[in-house]
């Protein structure tokens, strides 16, 4: 692997426009010299933005006595040595950083499925920026490099350089709310791509997630052939301590949390993520989706 790992130390020292090659060098080559891990491994990914509300799924998921979630941190560690030595019938990993690496997906593991979560990007950014990683918030810290991992793997020429564009400007202007809602929205984007190779993937929405987590959660075990378990729904009485990202495990599902970015953002915090999406509208056609999710939107598609 030191070959791989050269390919990553060169490409952080180099400046954009010569590293997003890079990347995406480093991941063909990953391509290259990845063999499927076997058929009989039933595998689970949860992916989807940081702050989405992939860790409070990955709680829920964790207390069906059929599913073992591993942590984000854990996850990575263990994919690399991952044999066919399964506790119970699922193993979960939560990898919201793999969310661009979906042909690595395809390849290494090509009979698992995806969850794919999506939240209202208003929600994202405020979280995105409200998160201290040390002195930083968590777009200083991590958002740029997520962008341009994530753009270095859209298909669309006209969708990237669209993306391209927009990181250039925020990043020149030093514009984390402009970066934070285009790290939420690739994230989300990217989704596309799933579809694109035939990921057998399931997309799903935070709010439906904490607004109906009944209906929700049934859904997604359907989704993984496994039964209904009253279980899901005490996640907070069997989890203990703090999850990255400082989500706290044993925090019931709250619905508040899917609206609180109408108090924590200011009215130019907003106003820069509605024109932000405007342009997406203009720029990517066809491939729009809108990035936002309302409680009543929830609650009418859940028939509530």
């Amino acid at each position: 692997m030191s070959v791989v790992n050269s390919i990553r130390n060169i490409a952080e020292k180099m400046p954009y426009s010569s590293r997003r090659f890079m990347y995406t060098a480093y991941e063909r080559f990953i391509e290259l010299i990845t063999k499927p891990v076997s058929s009989r491994l039933p595998v689970l990914f949860v992916v989807g933005s940081q702050r989405s509300g992939t860790t409070l799924l990955g709680l829920i998921l964790d207390s069906h006595p059929d599913i073992k979630m591993h942590e984000e941190e854990e996850s990575y560690t263990l994919l690399k040595i991952k044999g066919d030595q399964n506790v119970k019938l699922i193993e979960g990993f939560k990898i919201p950083v793999w969310t661009s690496r979906y042909r690595f997906l395809k390849k290494a593991f090509p009979h698992s499925k995806v969850v794919y979560l999506r939240r209202d990007m208003r929600s994202i950014v405020s979280s995105m920026l409200r998160l201290k990683s040390g002195s930083l918030s968590w777009v200083s810290r991590h958002g740029w490099r997520e962008i341009e991992r994530s753009i270095s793997f859209v298909s669309d020429l006209r969708t990237r350089n669209f993306f391209l564009k927009t990181y250039s400007a925020c990043s020149h202007e030093n514009d984390e709310v402009t970066a934070a809602a285009l790290c939420a929205y690739l994230k989300m984007y990217l989704l596309e791509e799933y579809f694109k190779i035939g990921l057998n993937v399931l997309e799903c929405w935070y709010e439906d997630l904490v607004i109906q987590p009944e209906n929700e959660t049934r859904h997604i075990l359907e989704f993984l052939g496994l039964k209904w378990s009253p279980e899901v729904l005490h996640h907070h009485e069997k989890h203990e301590g703090i999850a990255i990202g400082g989500t706290r495990k044993n925090r019931p599902v709250d619905v508040a949390s899917t609206m609180k970015w109408q108090s924590q953002l200011t009215e130019i915090e907003k106003q820069k993520i509605y024109e932000f999406d405007d342009s997406c509208r203009l720029s990517i056609g066809e491939c729009y989706f809108s990035p936002f999710r309302d409680c009543c939107q929830a609650t009418s598609d859940t028939g509530v």
